[in-house]
């Protein structure tokens, strides 16, 4: 398999932006996608380096490029792919997450992705997390969520470079606002710009939010390893 890198760059700004002189940290995951435009011939999948995703993801992903008329769907509109997770399936033990939540309409296509900030796991697998004014809404932990596991045609690159001179026009001068792709793809999507299939995984997926996640991880991939799933070493 071919490797290549591309480097995402504080002042990597389209004209006429500039970032502000006190700006430590480059614009978000929505940039992080546009700088490796370079480095795409075709369709492509995108996905956090520190999140284990499973097998199947990837299979389902293949699989919908792999379909006769996965570019667009009926009405002209890029077609896109999401990976979903039971969101009891991604919560951490040892403190509140931020999760994306799938919207979906009769024909399980994705409509929005909601962004939930601070959820907390709860005895039995559901989940909670706090409203404005100090309430607090509660979940079955059965709702799917984006882990940001997506499949793209390079159309996206275009796209999404729209969107980020918009958030440059509003949020260019702030030290810390970040341009994050669930945020756009609920835009394009609920602007009616693309379509989105919603995938669904039973694989468990699992990532380091926190420090104290680390030896469940690293017994997850043991486990996976001991039954079978990848070799003891994955190359010589």
């Amino acid at each position: 398999m071919d490797v290549a890198y591309a480097f995402q760059d504080l002042a990597g700004l389209p004209v006429p932006y500039a970032p502000p002189p006190a700006r430590a940290k480059p614009w978000g995951t929505g940039q992080a996608v546009l700088v490796a435009e370079r480095a795409v011939r075709g369709p492509f999948a995108v996905i956090n380096a520190d999140d284990y995703y499973g097998v199947s993801a990837y299979r389902l992903l293949a699989e919908h490029f792999q379909e006769t008329g996965a570019v667009e769907d009926a009405s002209g509109r890029p077609l896109y792919v999401s990976i979903g997770y039971p969101l009891r399936q991604t919560l951490s033990e040892h403190g509140a997450v931020n999760r994306g939540i799938c919207q979906t309409d009769a024909m399980g296509r994705l409509t929005g992705i909601a962004e939930v900030l601070k959820i907390e796991a709860l005895p039995g697998g559901g989940a909670r997390h706090p409203l404005p004014g100090g309430a607090w809404q509660t979940l079955t932990g059965e709702e799917i969520v984006s882990m940001t596991c997506f499949g793209f045609t390079p159309v996206f690159f275009g796209q999404l470079a729209g969107l980020f001179a918009d958030f440059l026009e509003y949020y260019g001068r702030s030290e810390t606002a970040e341009f994050y792709l669930p945020v756009a793809v609920g835009q394009l999507l609920g602007e009616g710009y693309a379509a989105m299939r919603l995938r669904p995984t039973a694989d468990r997926w699992f990532g380091l939010t926190y420090r104290e996640d680390v030896p469940a991880t690293r017994t997850a991939i043991q486990q996976l390893v001991a039954g079978g799933v990848y070799p003891a070493r994955l190359w010589d």
